[in-house]
């Protein structure tokens, strides 16, 4: 292949790098930011007495997701381990929450 072969083949593929970059790059900052919020409302959440178990089941779902799709990509299996360990807390999370809210009704 010739360098106009080469150019000519980069531009028809609807992969530009330097969107993907930019898209990386707002995903990890945007997960930076979402942890640094979850801290804030949490320690919040805590110091007023409130449940924290739907924040935590939000934050472990977002992490599952996270480390699943970071697996589909890379199949280190550390990532799909912490997707799993993630999805676990989430679901315990959950049940947590669905308990504590629930069972004030039944007494």
């Amino acid at each position: 292949m010739n360098k106009e072969e080469i150019l000519a083949k980069s531009r028809q593929e609807e992969n530009d790098e330097m969107e993907q970059h930019m898209e990386s790059e707002g995903l990890r900052k945007g997960y930076a930011i979402f942890c640094v919020i979850f801290i804030v409302v949490t320690l919040v959440a805590l110091l007023t007495g409130q449940n924290i178990e739907a924040y935590l089941a939000m934050f472990f779902a977002f992490t599952a997701s996270r480390f699943k799709e970071s697996y589909r990509v890379t199949q280190n299996r550390r990532t799909l381990l912490g997707s799993e360990l993630a999805a676990a807390a989430c679901i315990c999370s959950l049940i947590a929450f669905v308990l504590s809210s629930v069972l004030p009704f039944f007494r």
